[in-house]
């Protein structure tokens, strides 16, 4: 098989395995269902192997990447699942009511977008670029190729939204408009969005971990668990934004930009170790619904040290190419 296409079926399958099984959501006896694979390949990996091409083809960064993202979550939790308005969906547990006015689950529409930007999108987009590094800025499909995941991403959504129960009103139409307006973001985000600083010193990566752990676990805690914190839904919301707001912030400031994908890599990793964690503990509380999630943790910790230590001497050469988030791309 061509390399091109060994990425692209990566990605098709790394995006779901990421945004669902890893996570959690669908657990291993669920994950490998054929016909939940299926689905979620046609979903996840079709989505963000869209996102890919379109970020590559418009020539964009980082910024793109998260609106395209954010753009994904709408559609697959507005459009798909029918998660942001039916109260009684299976995983919202609290947040069916916490948060809810107008016919919306705000607190969880908020978080499900920050998550499927950065966790189901952005981290298997950036993974492609560290296996495979020859397509850092290339188009892996054609425009001819890029049909059928174009068909299959729009037919799982479509057949969503006609068999998942519940069915909006005109609060949809607005869903609709805020995907739209993503779309328009992406396109309209310049590739960099600061001035290229300064190089800093080498920096450890471990705090970069810490770091990523750290966001994914407080993002956990702040928008699961803010009415029991006592915290006014709108606040919770603003807390969460702000919070992550901050992260990207630090983020900027303290990444070099010649090793920015070593850094980015340690960062990704500490969010994925808060689903490791939480992989061990649901295999030990509910042993039969998580049958197998401890060793979907197990394996997914040590792929993700095989790869740092497969690219770390990569990572750290006098002279690095930049990864999708701030390379200039070129068309294949």
């Amino acid at each position: 098989m061509e390399r091109n296409r060994q990425a692209a079926l990566t990605l098709l399958f790394l995006s779901p395995a990421v945004g669902e099984l890893i996570s959690g959501s669908s657990p291993p006896l669920e994950f490998f269902n054929p016909v939940t694979m299926s689905t979620l390949v046609a979903l996840y990996g079709c989505g963000a192997l869209l996102i890919r091409e379109a970020i590559v083809r418009w020539q964009k960064g980082v910024a793109s990447l998260i609106m395209l993202g954010a753009a994904y979550g709408v559609y697959e939790e507005v459009l798909t699942v029918k998660s942001w308005f039916n109260p009684a969906w299976m995983d919202l547990g609290a947040l069916g009511h916490y948060g809810r006015f107008g016919g919306v689950n705000w607190v969880w529409a908020v978080w499900l977008t920050v998550y499927h930007a950065t966790i189901s999108i952005a981290f298997p987009i950036f993974m492609i670029d560290v296996l495979f590094p020859e397509f850092k800025g290339k188009r892996l499909l054609s425009d001819r190729d890029l049909k059928w995941p174009l068909a299959a991403f729009a037919a799982i959504g479509v057949i969503g939204f006609t068999l998942f129960p519940y069915y909006p009103g005109p609060e949809v139409l607005v869903a609709v408009g805020l995907t739209a307006a993503f779309v328009g973001l992406a396109l309209a985000a310049p590739q960099y969005l600061f001035a290229p600083m300064a190089a800093h010193p080498a920096r450890r990566v471990l705090p970069f971990a810490v770091f990523g752990a750290a966001w994914m676990g407080l993002s956990f805690a702040i928008y699961g668990g803010g009415e029991g914190l006592g915290l006014d839904p709108v606040a919770d919301i603003l807390l969460g934004l702000g919070f992550t707001a901050a992260v990207a912030a630090a983020l900027i400031v303290s990444i070099a930009p010649g090793a920015s994908e070593r850094y980015i890599y340690a960062f990704l990793s500490g969010c994925v170790a808060v689903f490791i964690a939480i992989g061990i503990i649901l295999g030990f509380v509910n042993q039969w619904a998580f049958l197998g999630q401890p060793i979907v943790a197990a394996v997914t910790a040590g792929l993700l040290i095989r790869v740092y230590l497969e690219n770390v001497k990569r990572w750290t050469a006098p002279t690095l190419t930049p990864s999708i988030a701030s390379a200039t791309p070129s068309v294949a």
